[in-house]
């Protein structure tokens, strides 16, 4: 099965978030800052990021979609965003295969999105 990273800064979310993911027999890996999900990133590459827009402290999700692409990890990214989506577009503008999932969305939107990005052609 495919790894998930999901860097999520509310505790509450990440839980259900991977706690839905794994359910469904997804690998799935948790963290609650920028720094710590490039760390698992480093150590085992994703197959999918899942990423909150604001990450709280240091780095925001766009900082980290681009440290991934810089370490050579190419993996589709999923920002969930509760920030107008075409103004988070413009700002990663450049960042090739992303995608947005705007909030609030059920968890069922979200396996739907994430059954798609891992079957496209650009994922690893």
């Amino acid at each position: 099965m495919p790894f998930i990273l999901i860097a999520e800064d509310d505790r509450s979310t990440l839980d259900a978030m991977t706690a839905h993911l794994r359910a469904r027999g997804y690998r799935v890996g948790g963290a609650v800052t920028a720094e710590r999900a490039l760390d698992t990133a480093e150590d085992r590459p994703p197959d999918l990021v899942i990423s909150d827009w604001n990450l709280g402290q240091g780095m925001d999700g766009l900082d980290l979609a681009r440290r991934l692409r810089g370490i050579g990890c190419q993996a589709p990214v999923l920002f969930v965003t509760g920030l107008p989506l075409e103004q988070m577009k413009s700002r990663a503008g450049d960042l090739a295969n992303v995608s947005f999932l705007q909030k609030p969305a059920t968890l069922t939107t979200l396996t739907k999105l994430v059954g798609k990005l891992l079957l496209a052609p650009n994922s690893r």
